[in-house]
């Protein structure tokens, strides 16, 4: 029966934990594995929605690029818009309908230690050294010539984006491309995939992995997809140990930040351009990453010991 019912905390309890009164919840329609489906089915529906938007000539600058002659904030808004309707606005339908908990789905009520989120910031932002040097060496040993032609076009189309000749620039692309992000994308695959996979599968390491790489996937970039796919699993072990959602939303939007603030350092400062990270401080921020992970595993309140410890969500 635990199948068709949402609950907080044990997977052995199922009373939610602010239910005093032991009422049980309202049994659903359907089982975790059919309502992850669903919630996969309101993306492509929601997605769908936005591509006709698009059609229309009103809104032609929804998918318009460089050469579609609008200023560049219409393709920046467009972005962000595109992660509201087909990321934020397909939980917010999922959990108003069909937890039993409605918006308590997504564990933005429980507290995180501030030590912890530190903790996460700081395993978030030196991972960049080791993961902007595993893209730079596939980039350079990817041989199939298509997929560098796609990944060049994809680039220009971002350089456009991401161009930032004032600071006003950065101060908008900090709110569209990692605040609103950060937060659509976490609603949707921390607290909507993994939970319900967390619900249907109870293996956690499974679990984050597969969300992981359907986070990667989504992002329609074949050459950084290991870079997304780490960063995934970062993100999905922080929510899995703390079980808020408020230091995925930290982390995220840190990495994101960091990322631009380093492209707005590099443009308004060339000869910064050709430094790279070498192997060594690339490892040495792979394994200060995991050293911090490590310290919010120790300081999390709901440490990941597996399912039949009742230490997950």
């Amino acid at each position: 029966m635990t199948n068709f019912i949402f609950c907080k905390g044990n997977y052995n309890n199922p009373f939610p934990l602010e239910n005093p009164d032991k009422t049980p919840p309202k049994p659903l329609l359907m089982g975790p594995g059919m309502r992850l489906w669903l919630l996969i089915a309101l993306y492509i529906a929601c997605l769908l929605v936005l591509v006709m938007l698009s059609k229309l000539e009103s809104f032609t600058w929804l998918s318009a690029g460089e050469e579609g002659g609008f200023p560049v904030n219409y393709g920046r808004f467009g972005l962000a818009l595109y992660g509201i309707i087909c990321f934020a606005i397909p939980a917010l339908v999922y959990a108003n309908i069909f937890p039993y908990e409605r918006f308590q789905w997504f564990k933005l009520q429980i507290r995180v230690e501030p030590v912890a989120a530190l903790y996460g910031i700081a395993a978030i932002l030196v991972s960049l050294l080791g993961l902007e040097f595993l893209l730079e060496w596939l980039m350079n040993n990817v041989y199939d010539q298509e997929l560098r032609d796609a990944q060049k076009a994809l680039e220009e189309d971002y350089k456009w984006l991401l161009a930032m000749p004032a600071f006003s620039d950065l101060v908008i692309l900090l709110f569209t491309s990692a605040f609103i992000p950060a937060i659509c994308e976490e609603l949707f695959f921390r607290a909507g995939i993994q939970q319900l996979l967390m619900e249907w599968l109870k293996k956690p390491h499974l679990c984050i992995s597969i969300t992981a790489v359907t986070f990667a996937l989504f992002h329609y970039n074949p050459a950084e997809l290991p870079v997304y796919f780490l960063a995934g699993l970062m993100l999905g072990y922080a929510f899995c140990w703390t079980g808020s959602l408020r230091i995925n939303f930290l982390m995220h939007f840190m990495f994101n930040a960091s990322i631009l603030f380093r492209l707005y350092i590099i443009e308004h400062n060339p000869a910064l351009k050709n430094w790279e990270p070498g192997p060594f401080i690339s490892l040495a921020g792979f394994a200060l990453a995991a050293l911090f992970m490590y310290l919010l595993y120790r300081n999390s309140r709901k440490p990941l010991k597996g399912i039949s410890s009742g230490n997950i969500y």
